[in-house]
């Protein structure tokens, strides 16, 4: 259960890199 857990943090903390990219290339 523990290891399910650590990998959903990693994929959201991967959406929100994500996420900023796509931001600062919008914003660029």
């Amino acid at each position: 259960m523990h290891m399910l857990w650590a990998v959903q943090t990693r994929g959201l903390e991967r959406n929100l890199w994500i996420l900023m990219i796509l931001v600062l290339r919008l914003k660029a």
